[in-house]
């Protein structure tokens, strides 16, 4: 168990996400169920300060355990929402 705790710690510091990935991502893990366009008005809802700590929340309990994937999430869901 400690191996595979290991090895995941490993993989995230070798390659982890980037907020480029953030669009991947999203589009990937996320499109399925979610339009780009609602996910979108449902982060412009959330007051400007908080948006970070709500999807991150959010997120680790629906969609993402691994926190450089959350990240790169939110990240690209902040700068879109932004535009």
């Amino acid at each position: 168990m400690r191996r595979i705790v290991a090895m995941c710690m490993l993989s995230a510091v070798i390659s982890p996400a980037t907020a480029d990935d953030g669009a991947a991502l999203f589009k990937a893990k996320c499109t399925a169920c979610h339009s780009e366009s609602k996910v979108l008005g449902g982060v412009r809802k959330v007051a400007e300060g908080e948006r970070a700590a709500h999807f991150e929340k959010h997120l680790a309990g629906h969609f993402a355990p691994d926190a450089a994937q959350r990240q790169a999430i939110v990240e690209y869901l902040l700068k879109a929402a932004a535009q």
